[in-house]
């Protein structure tokens, strides 16, 4: 229940639903701190909001992401420059000693009196239900926007979409008066299923098979063996737009501008990890077990080495499957109904490997200043510096 109100301020610029921060005027922030609870457009109608802070960076206020429910998931509501900002005081209700709850019907009588005029917030799940629009992708940040993929707040797209179901199970094991924790996932049971107007299923092709992965790993196991099975890294790493672990999650990560969990970018840098140019450099945030703010590790990839041979990630047959042809030109990310930049592709997927300060301005230099690439018109299929001949096994 909310019993009084704090420190305040407004939002120098237009707010986006499903934005998972909002900034303040200048000087704003130094009022709000971590866990704090706030209201936004206090008292106006299909606009008030609460969030609680997950951290204060600047005259910036984070809250979460889809992939970290223990705060606020983003705004519901778009709000103008200049919505005022409240730091609100709440007291925690329970169930049976203030209040009843008919759950049939969804009502709440008063056991002690709450107070005339109180206001009561509630929260509370219910039956899902597919959205309209795209909400953030995991660690959702501006770093990576349209121009990545992202699609966050555009309508959502007819098609095969994919849902995933895993078990993991925790346990300890005693050795000499030592316990030790461990953790155990099952691989997926995956069900791909229809959305909107499309009438037949189209699986995921770009790796032919997990077979293909399994060759080499013989099991897939991360994630302190919460996650198994490459089905299962598809759920979250198959995303465009998603991040490596935040600041806003972890106060003391380092900063990784712009580095994406997409495997068609990630797991490519990887298995390049030892040849790239600057692989000493690439890191990639991921969980920890330590607490707050240090609940994150840092990953480097600089000494790996692909094994298949010969000419290792130019074999591009290994992981793709020998027959597939959907390597040979990166795949369109574009929202169908338009965007205000496009999708760099071609960006995307060759940056991993060539990573070099040449390869990158070369990449540049081909995009036009509205954010279209020409890439295709060397390296598309059929044309004379095409990708399957510029990864020819020799």
């Amino acid at each position: 229940m909310r019993t009084g109100s704090g420190a305040s301020s407004t939002t120098p610029n237009e707010v986006s639903a499903f934005q998972n921060f909002i900034d303040l005027v200048t000087g704003g922030g130094a009022s709000f701190a971590r866990d704090d609870t706030i209201v936004i457009e206090d008292g106006v109608a299909s606009k008030e909001e609460y969030l609680r802070v997950q951290f204060v960076d600047g005259d910036r206020l984070w809250f979460s992401a889809i992939n970290a429910s223990a705060y606020s998931r983003g705004l519901r509501f778009a709000h103008a420059a200049g919505s005022a900002v409240r730091q609100v005081t709440l007291v925690e209700k329970t169930v049976a000693i203030d209040y009843v709850l008919t759950a049939a019907t969804g009502t709440i009588t008063e056991v002690t009196e709450f107070g005339a005029g109180n206001k009561v917030l509630m929260t509370y799940s219910t039956d899902f239900v597919i959205p309209a629009v795209y909400g953030g992708t995991l660690n959702e940040s501006p770093d990576l926007e349209e121009s990545w993929g992202d699609w966050m707040g555009k309508a959502l797209v007819s098609g095969t979409y994919q849902l995933g179901l895993y078990a993991v199970k925790s346990f300890s094991v005693t050795v000499v008066g030592t316990s030790t924790g461990y953790s155990d996932a099952s691989r997926p049971a995956i069900k791909d299923f229809l959305v909107g107007s499309a009438t037949a299923i189209e699986p995921n092709q770009r790796i032919s098979s997990a077979d293909n992965c399994y060759r080499c790993h013989g099991d897939i196991s991360f994630h302190g063996s919460g996650r198994r099975g490459y089905e299962t890294c598809l759920l979250c790493h198959g995303v465009s737009g998603s991040e490596d672990r935040p600041r806003y999650v972890a106060a003391n990560a380092p900063a990784t501008p712009s580095t994406t969990l997409d495997f068609r970018t990630m797991l490519h840098k990887i298995h390049q990890g030892e040849d790239l140019s600057q692989g000493s450099s690439y890191a990639v945030v991921g969980f920890g077990g330590a607490p707050y703010p240090n609940n994150f590790t840092a990953h480097s990839y600089e000494k790996v080495g692909f094994p298949a041979k010969p000419s290792g990630t130019k074999n591009c047959a290994v992981c793709h499957g020998k027959s597939n042809e959907a390597w040979k030109r990166p795949a369109d990310r574009n929202h169908p109904l338009g965007q205000t930049l496009p999708t760099r592709t071609w960006r995307a997927a060759c940056i991993t490997c060539h990573d070099s300060t040449a390869h990158v301005a070369h990449m540049d230099v081909n995009t036009s200043s509205s954010g279209y690439e020409s890439c295709d018109v060397c390296h598309g299929p059929g044309k004379a510096q095409n990708v399957e001949r510029m990864h020819l096994i020799r």
